[in-house]
């Protein structure tokens, strides 16, 4: 359900509004503690042309994607 009074590419929390930034980057090294995603996978399947959305989807089963108001 859509709030009429939120404006668009915010968050509100507990009464704070918050502006979401244009894009999320993540970053990482190491090893991993072997669980979730691998970095040299996902890599790989991205190299071998998957999508960020089907690299997510083989690590970590029965998610859902949803957009936060952000840019396609």
């Amino acid at each position: 359900m859509k709030d009429p009074d939120r404006a668009p590419h915010t968050l509100r929390v507990l009464g704070w509004q918050y502006r979401l930034p244009a894009r999320f980057v993540f970053t990482g090294k190491g090893y991993g503690h072997g669980v979730g995603m691998s970095q040299w996978g996902a890599q790989g399947m991205a190299l071998g042309g998957r999508s960020a959305e089907e690299i997510l989807r083989h690590y970590y089963f029965g998610i859902d994607i949803t957009n936060l108001g952000g840019g396609a």
